[in-house]
């Protein structure tokens, strides 16, 4: 049923959007994993959550690292998983290869490239609830034709020395009952 009634939705979308504009929508926002409590969308995200810079200032390797996790982005996660994730970029850098989109010396060297992962940073341990929940709100609100939520500056109510604060007297507090 399902093969059925998608044809004609889809038609419609490509004759509305190009493809680049339809691609940019799903690369924007695409679940592609966890990270410091913080589920990731979009390439974008994930960029500067994983390797702390900006899409356009990745590397090939990074690239390729992204664009293998969008399979499963929990079993290919570079940073729960940095071997999958190595093994995963490597096979799509070898598929780039078979379609000539590398020669052999730039696929040996992207081979070679290390990629570090940036582990959990302060921002990203801060409230990961309150910023899903904001996450939820935006969307809420955003219009329904709009392709992402990139170049949107969103301001919240979180104050970091607080919320370090609550979170020190919680454990605190859970700690004292354990202990009792």
């Amino acid at each position: 049923g399902r093969k059925i009634r998608e044809p004609a939705p889809a038609f419609a979308l490509q004759r509305r959007y190009g493809k680049d504009a339809i691609l940019a929508a799903y690369l924007n926002g695409i679940y592609l994993g966890q990270h410091g409590g913080f589920a990731v969308y979009g390439v974008g995200a994930a960029s500067r959550s994983f390797f702390g810079k900006d899409v356009e200032r990745i590397t090939l390797g990074e690239a390729a690292t992204l664009a293998g996790i969008i399979r499963a982005p929990n079993t290919y996660s570079p940073v729960h998983h940095p071997d999958r994730a190595r093994e995963r970029r490597n096979t799509v850098l070898r598929q780039m290869h078979d379609l000539k989109m590398l020669d052999d010396k730039q696929l040996a060297q992207v081979l070679k490239e290390r990629t570090t992962v940036q582990r959990g940073s302060v921002l990203n341990a801060l409230g990961p609830y309150f910023a899903d929940w904001v996450r939820g709100q935006v969307e809420q609100l955003q219009p329904s034709d709009e392709s992402s939520s990139s170049g949107l500056r969103i301001y919240t109510t979180l104050n970091p020395v607080l919320q370090r604060a609550a979170e020190g007297a919680l454990a605190r507090g859970l700690d004292r009952l354990e202990g009792q």
